[in-house]
């Protein structure tokens, strides 16, 4: 069954930086929110797709740290599989790990992302 990330605990879909700043602005540190990037992000995702021949989705997890900085990170869905964005566009080659799911990749950053808005 493919993962839905519409449905995932913390999704607040089309939201921008600035406006997920607003909703975490006062969270305790491991608060995070889900959501489709800004034009940025989407500048970022029309650029990867073209230079890996591919169709894939960019998301963003937007994370209150332990000092109260709001930390973007970037993910991507390629395909069925998920990967953490570390800015090296090439996504073939590069040795990013793959994950199953989104929630996988939260479990990874378990202790940077404990609770969901």
């Amino acid at each position: 069954m493919q993962e839905v990330i519409t449905t995932l605990p913390g999704w607040k879909g089309n939201i921008t930086h600035k406006e997920a700043e607003k909703l975490l602005i006062s969270k305790e540190p491991g608060t995070y929110l889900i959501r489709n990037g800004d034009p940025i992000t989407v500048t970022v995702e029309e650029n990867l797709a073209e230079a890996n021949k591919m169709d894939l989705d960019c998301y963003i997890l937007t994370i209150v740290e332990e000092s109260q900085k709001i930390e973007d990170i970037m993910v991507v869905k390629i395909q069925d599989k998920w990967i953490l964005y570390h800015d090296e566009p090439n996504l073939i080659d590069y040795s990013y790990e793959r994950f199953d799911s989104i929630k996988d990749i939260l479990q990874i950053l378990k202790d940077k992302a404990k609770y969901p808005l």
